[in-house]
């Protein structure tokens, strides 16, 4: 999986800055990545770990840069991923939880 220090980029490839930490579910998962924006800079951002491609020193995130770079912006890596940080960032992402997902079973007539 991807490592500290790794380049981070988009979706059309283009680079939004460098993987600082990753954050483990409480399975030991991989469920968010801090990403420091730019090369220098004092800015991060979290986004999910999930669908996301890592190769060859790099993580390709299934985000465009401007969504990436709009994220509830951290000034410090903060020790865990808090409940309600986690809502805030599910809902920037547009993720949808698995609870609010229901099913609706149809029987076709024939």
């Amino acid at each position: 999986m991807a490592r500290k220090d790794w380049r981070v980029d988009d979706c059309r490839g283009l680079r939004v800055g460098t993987l600082e930490r990753v954050y483990a579910s409480s399975s030991g998962a991989p469920a968010w990545f801090l990403v420091r924006l730019g090369r220098y800079s004092t800015r991060f951002v979290l986004t999910p770990a999930a669908e996301v491609l890592a190769w060859q020193g790099r993580v390709s995130l299934p985000w465009e840069r401007t969504r990436i770079e709009r994220a509830p912006l951290l000034y410090a890596p903060p020790a865990e991923v808090t409940a309600d940080m986690e809502d805030e960032l599910r809902r920037h992402y547009r993720l949808v939880e698995v609870s609010d997902v229901h099913l609706t079973v149809r029987r076709t007539v024939a």
